[in-house]
């Protein structure tokens, strides 16, 4: 909490010295400027997630998908199975 830390008088000085910097009429352009800025911010990373996590999800899934497919034809043709280093793969030549 850091309104906890400072007393009254210091917010008032604050706020009395950003108003002699920026002056009235540019306080609340800043402000709106700001909130602005926020929002664009948080609807972008919320689009990023929507379309970054489907599409991945997706392609995660379709790659599953087709590698399972491999392996279980490569079963079906009962190919031998080879060790290449500390992987098995199947052998078409044997």
């Amino acid at each position: 909490m850091i309104l906890g830390m400072f007393g009254p008088w210091q917010i008032v000085l604050v706020v009395v010295v950003i108003l002699l910097l920026f002056g009235g009429r540019k306080i609340p352009e800043l402000m709106k400027g700001l909130g602005k800025g926020m929002k664009e911010f948080k609807d972008a990373t919320k689009n990023d997630e929507d379309e970054g996590g489907t599409q991945e999800n997706e392609n995660n899934k379709k790659y599953v998908k087709s590698t399972y497919s491999c392996i279980e034809l490569l079963r079906k043709l009962k190919l031998p199975l080879k060790k290449v280093g500390r992987y098995k793969i199947f052998s078409i030549n044997t």
